[in-house]
């Protein structure tokens, strides 16, 4: 990933509050997603880019605004933003995922992990009042009918950049095979037990044990 913080001094993100945000709670897909969209336009979403080493401009800023009660306040502002995409997952997935990344145990985090993110999707997924134009995007969606979503987050940006073949090619390239290189952070997670039978295991029991609690926990607010 390449440093572009000139590009974000200049451009002024984080304390625009009308600068396209990307946001997302941690293990929602977002890296997945910057990249494909960086592939496709050839320029990033900040704070970091995986590609272009010194872009022109960005189509958006991501954050994550992880602490609805408490946000950080490197990451500007939270309300009152002009245009949002809020990409979002199955909160079993999500829990999964942060325990497995941040190495941590289900009994001893569990519940911080589902308040977290139970706090998350009642403020983006179902009160966003407050933000003048947002664009949903779910990560199975964006899996299953990836180009159908991906057209809908173009139109709402209003790129008007629109191959389908090209994008259909770009999805490909942008797997995680294809680009574990590219996510240097993950690579702990991504090369060790992601693709095993031991990962795969591992959470088959995760969802026999916790998973109908935390599907109880996200009735009404995960939709």
């Amino acid at each position: 990933m390449y440093d572009i913080s000139r590009m974000i001094l200049k451009e002024n993100m984080f304390a625009n509050p009308d600068y396209p945000r990307l946001v997302s709670f941690p293990r929602t897909g977002s890296h997945w997603f910057r990249l494909v969209m960086e592939f496709y336009l050839i320029c990033p979403c900040a704070p970091q880019a995986f590609l272009v080493k010194t872009p022109n401009r960005c189509w958006g800023l991501h954050v994550h605004n992880r602490k609805i009660r408490d946000p950080h306040p490197s990451e500007g502002p939270v309300s009152n933003l002009g245009k949002v995409i809020y990409l979002y997952r199955d909160p079993i997935d999500v829990i999964w995922s942060c325990l497995e990344y941040e190495n941590k145990s289900a009994e001893d985090y569990l519940d911080t992990l589902i308040n977290e993110y139970k706090d998350h999707l009642e403020r983006w997924l179902n009160n966003p009042a407050d933000i003048k134009n947002i664009c949903y995007i779910k990560y199975e969606d964006f899996k299953e009918n990836p180009w159908d979503t991906f057209a809908k987050v173009l139109g709402f940006l209003e790129i008007k950049q629109i191959d389908k073949n090209m994008f259909l090619e770009i999805y490909k390239r942008a797997s995680i095979p294809n680009s574990r290189p590219s996510f240097k952070h993950d690579n702990s997670v991504i090369s060790k037990r992601r693709l095993s039978n031991d990962w795969k295991n591992d959470k088959e029991e995760f969802v026999k044990k916790y998973g109908e609690r935390i599907s109880k926990e996200f009735d009404g607010i995960y939709k």
